[in-house]
């Protein structure tokens, strides 16, 4: 999958047990989720993949086809690994990525 690496954290509603999880999981697994970590204690969350910021709602829908819900909280754009750097561009600088204001 081509594009820069995102991350994005989803708060997922009605999540009770390992079951829950796993379907979730699968369910963004299946929409190209690179990694998925969740908490089923504090019901976040946390996805990694490639595309664009606006891609974000995409795995948003996943766990709603999935038969939950779930809300986008944010969404950051991950600094390269250094082996995905180029090594002739130079780095802007920030240390810190800034999420993509998702209205929350």
């Amino acid at each position: 999958m081509n594009g820069e690496r995102f991350r994005v954290i989803l708060r997922l509603h009605e999540i009770r047990c390992a079951g829950c999880l796993n379907t979730i999981e699968g369910a963004l697994r299946r929409r190209g989720a690179e990694s998925v970590r969740i908490d089923l204690t504090s019901h976040l969350a946390d996805v990694v993949y490639r595309g664009d910021a606006s891609d974000a709602d995409a795995f948003g829908l996943a766990v709603r086809a999935a038969g939950y819900r779930a809300t986008v909280l944010g969404v950051v754009r991950e600094k390269p690994m250094p082996d995905e750097s180029n090594p002739s561009e130079t780095d802007a600088g920030s240390s810190t990525d800034e999420f993509a204001d998702k209205g929350v």
